[in-house]
C-alpha cells in the first residue's frame, strides 16, 4: 500500500507511532509506504539527535526513528505548496531563526517506511507498548538521569547499567534512540522486570487515554507550518555516552 500527501503538522506521524504500538489504523494492512511533503522544521525534528534542544528531541523523534525509515526524496519550491506562509515575525531569537531557516524556500518530500526489523530488534508484541511507555516517561525531561531513574522501578540496578557503560550522571537526553532501545531491552531483561512498579505505572497511564488516541504525547509542541516554533538552545556541553553493545547498529535506510 501506498499513500501520497502533504503532512501540514505532526498529528499524522502521531497517528502512525499510536498505529503500530497498539495495532490499529493503517498499520494492521501491512507496512504502507508513505511518500509526504512536509516542512523542513519537522523533518528536521522526526530526524534530530541528542545535540538538539528540548523541544526538538522529543519522545516523538525517538519513537519514530526506533521504528521507522525514512529518506529524504527532493525538495519541492514552497511557494507550489498552499497555502503559504508569511514571515511575520521579526522578534524570534538567532538562535531559534537559524534553524528555521534551514531551506525556508522548499519542502520536503519524505519517504517512510515501518522498518522491517521491528521484532527483531524490540523483541515480541507485547513489548510494544512498554517500549512506547518506556520512552514517553524519561523523555519528559532530557535531564532525568538513567541509574535514578530505573532504580526507582528496580532497586539497585544501577551495577548492571554500569557494567554496560551508563555511569550515575548519564541522562537520557546524552542517549541515541538506538542507545535508549538498547537500555530498555536491558531494563526488560531483567528478572524483576515482570513485577516491578513500572508495569503498574504503564497500566495506570494506558487506563487515562484512549489507546488509539493521537494525543499520547501532549507535551510535545506542534511546529506545525509555522516557521517560527520555538526550539531550545544547542547543549554547550559534550555529554556523550558509550553504551557496549554486542551487536552493531544496523541502519536500514538505504532498504
Amino acid at each position: 500500500m501506498k499513500i501520497v500527501g502533504v503532512m501540514p503538522s505532526l498529528s499524522f506521524i502521531k497517528h502512525l507511532l499510536n498505529s503500530i504500538i497498539f495495532h490499529t489504523g493503517i498499520m494492521i494492512y501491512g507496512r504502507p509506504e508513505l511518500y509526504l511533503i512536509m516542512n523542513p522544521a519537522l523533518y528536521t525534528h522526526l530526524m534530530c539527535d541528542r545535540k538538539a534542544g528540548y523541544l526538538q528531541y522529543r519522545a516523538s523523534s525517538v519513537l519514530f526513528q526506533i521504528l521507522f525509515t525514512s529518506e529524504l526524496l527532493t525538495k519541492l519550491p514552497r511557494k507550489a505548496i498552499l497555502p503559504w506562509i508569511s514571515d511575520s515575525s521579526t522578534t524570534t531569537k538567532s538562535r531559534v531563526k537559524k534553524i528555521h531557516l534551514i531551506d525556508r524556500d522548499f519542502m520536503y518530500l519524505v519517504k517512510i517506511t515501518p522498518r522491517r526489523d521491528i521484532f527483531e530488534s524490540i523483541g515480541p508484541v507485547n513489548k510494544l507498548q512498554p517500549l512506547w511507555y518506556f520512552v514517553r516517561h524519561h523523555m519528559t525531561s532530557r535531564r532525568k538521569r538513567i541509574i535514578p531513574e530505573l532504580e526507582y522501578w528496580i532497586p539497585n540496578c544501577g551495577p548492571r547499567l554500569i557494567m554496560k557503560g551508563i555511569n550515575i550522571f548519564t541522562e537520557f537526553g546524552d542517549l541515541t534512540p538506538h542507545e535508549i532501545l538498547l537500555i530498555f531491552q536491558y531494563f526488560s531483561s531483567w528478572p524483576e522486570y515482570p513485577m516491578c512498579s513500572f508495569q503498574a505505572s504503564m497500566e495506570t497511564a494506558l487506563l487515562k487515554m484512549e489507546p488509539a488516541s493521537d494525543d499520547f504525547d501532549k507535551d510535545m509542541e506542534d511546529t506545525s507550518f509555522d516557521t517560527h516554533a520555538i526550539v531550545d538552545d544547542l547543549d554547550e556541553e559534550d555529554s556523550s555516552t558509550y553504551i557496549k553493545d554486542d551487536e552493531a547498529y544496523h541502519n536500514d535506510k538505504s532498504k
